[in-house]
């Protein structure tokens, strides 16, 4: 359930998303553009995969729509995260999920290059990328995976870094 009402909802996504990607430079304007979704779990080294692939791809100038980002965004969310952090990415993230999905629309209304890191999680994911190619995208998918023992390690390093330990 939503934790803004429809018109916040609306009003901080035109205020706070909205502007930065009608702000955003795009490149290459008669070209096919291209959606690059950064695929892998928490850990895996999807942000450096991230910068590797946008530069080997051409895409320095593309637009980042990643979820936390947009969590990030929602007015509520940082002191939601200081009350409980394990619990507030779920309680704002429909909310961010809502934004999501209009930030694609704007995106591709646009035409814009842009980078969707996030873990793939089945059907949804794959019928988005479905669309970007109906709408004439080339798509760009790049998995990050990491090894058991180096997930758990970095996993609990991330927790040690703010002050948590993991079992």
């Amino acid at each position: 359930m939503s934790k803004l009402s429809p018109d916040k909802l609306q009003e901080f996504y035109l205020r706070r998303i909205r502007s930065g990607i009608f702000n955003h430079r795009r490149s290459r304007l008669l070209r096919q553009p291209t959606v690059l979704f950064i695929a892998g779990q928490p850990g895996a080294g999807k942000t450096t995969m991230q910068a590797a692939a946008m530069e080997r791809l051409g895409m320095k100038k593309a637009y980042v729509l990643d979820h936390d980002e947009l969590l990030d965004k929602h007015p509520n969310y940082a002191s939601g995260a200081l009350e409980n952090d394990y619990t507030a990415s779920g309680v704002y993230g429909e909310d961010a999920a809502t934004w999501r999905g209009w930030a694609l629309h704007d995106v591709q209304a646009r035409r814009m290059d842009v980078v969707v890191p996030f873990p793939i999680s089945g059907q949804y994911d794959l019928d988005l990328m479905r669309q970007f190619q109906a709408k004439g995208y080339r798509v760009e998918v790049a998995f990050a995976a990491a090894v058991a023992a180096a997930f758990a390690g970095g996993t609990a390093a991330s927790a040690a870094a703010v002050g948590r330990s993991v079992c």
